[in-house]
């Protein structure tokens, strides 16, 4: 049975796999190639998008954070409750920022999360 793949880590580790290159690749490196490490990172880095899921609470406070985006000035304070929810929802660990292009494109992301609940 396997298991349901977490991000793009666990597709390259399944291709890698069927492609026979992860037995290559421990042939030259050895047992210690670093392959689960890299693995969890990419994982972390780009995790499946369909695997968010919102809570109750966090659908409360994506909400309540709706006004002030709206408006496309949004404060210090605001940025750091979003980056929170962001990574609490994601299991990511973004850092909070001030470009507002990226806050669009996170928000756009925890959006889609959002229509889905």
């Amino acid at each position: 049975m396997s298991k349901k793949s977490r991000g793009i880590g666990d597709d390259i580790a399944a291709l890698t796999k069927a492609t026979g290159i992860d037995r290559l690749v421990k042939d030259i490196l050895g047992d210690d190639c670093g392959c689960p490490e890299r693995q969890a990172m990419v994982n972390k880095l780009f995790p499946h998008k369909k695997n968010w899921t919102l809570s109750e609470e966090q659908a409360k406070t994506y909400e309540s954070l709706k006004p002030e985006f709206s408006t496309g000035r949004v404060s210090d304070a605001w940025r750091q409750k979003f980056y929170a929810l962001y990574n609490d929802v994601t299991g990511q660990k973004k850092k909070v920022s001030g470009c507002s292009s990226c806050i669009k494109r996170d928000w756009d992301q925890l959006s889609v999360v959002m229509d889905a609940y």
